[in-house]
C-alpha cells in the first residue's frame, strides 16, 4: 500500500515539484487505500482528489429572454461588465410559452468557467 500526500499551489522549481520545505504550498491530508499499489495509480489518485478539492472550475447560469440553440461542450465567452471568461457550455434550456395572444421565449445556460471569479 502506498500513501499520498496531495500539494497544490504555486512552486519555485522548474519543473515544478512537491517539496515539504515549499511554503506556498497547500497540502491536503494523506491519502492510503489498499488499491494504491503502484506509483502511477497513486499519482492519478492524488490528480482526482486536488482537482476535486482544489479546483478553480466555476461555473455561471445565464437567463436571456430568447436564445438560438448552441451545441454544449461548445467554448463560448461570458462578459460580465469589463471582465471577459472563456468557458464551455454544459447545458441550455429553451422555453416556449404561448397564450391566446402572444409567445414568448425564455433560455437559461451552465457555463463552466476555468476561474470562478465571474
Amino acid at each position: 500500500m502506498i500513501e499520498v500526500h496531495v500539494c497544490r499551489g504555486g512552486s519555485i522549481y522548474d519543473p515544478p515539484e512537491c517539496r515539504l520545505d515549499d511554503a506556498a504550498l497547500n497540502w491536503g491530508n494523506p491519502i492510503s487505500d489498499p488499491l494504491l499499489c503502484t506509483n502511477d495509480a497513486a499519482i492519478e489518485r492524488g490528480r482526482v482528489e486536488v482537482d476535486k478539492n482544489y479546483s478553480n472550475r466555476g461555473s455561471a447560469s445565464i437567463n436571456s429572454p430568447s436564445q438560438t440553440f448552441i451545441q454544449p461542450g461548445s467554448m463560448v465567452k461570458v462578459v460580465s461588465g469589463s471582465i471577459e471568461k472563456n468557458g464551455m457550455l454544459t447545458s441550455i434550456s429553451i422555453n416556449y410559452n404561448r397564450s391566446s395572444t402572444s409567445v414568448s421565449a425564455s433560455s437559461s445556460i451552465e457555463v463552466e468557467l476555468n476561474d470562478n471569479s465571474v
